[in-house]
């Protein structure tokens, strides 16, 4: 049976704040912790892998988005 999706747009957002709170040269592994490390440890542990590693992708497209702005803003095009 497929694991059912679990972020919804609310929790995409969220994700996206936390993101956005760390600095862009932070690493994947780095944003990957903080986002986990905001979740209650109860909720992780009912979390299928497919399901933990749907939010660590999400955590890491959401720094590869900010990086992508800090270099557009920095680089004037």
């Amino acid at each position: 049976m497929k694991d059912k999706k679990i972020l919804s747009h609310n929790s995409k957002k969220i994700i996206e704040n936390i993101v956005a709170r760390l600095h862009v040269s932070a690493s994947n592994d780095d944003v990957v912790k903080k986002v986990f490390s905001k979740i209650n440890p109860k909720m992780v542990k009912t979390l299928s892998d497919a399901q933990l590693k749907e939010i660590a992708d999400y955590a890491i497209y959401a720094h590869q988005k900010n990086f992508a702005l800090y270099a557009y803003v920095l680089g004037g095009r």
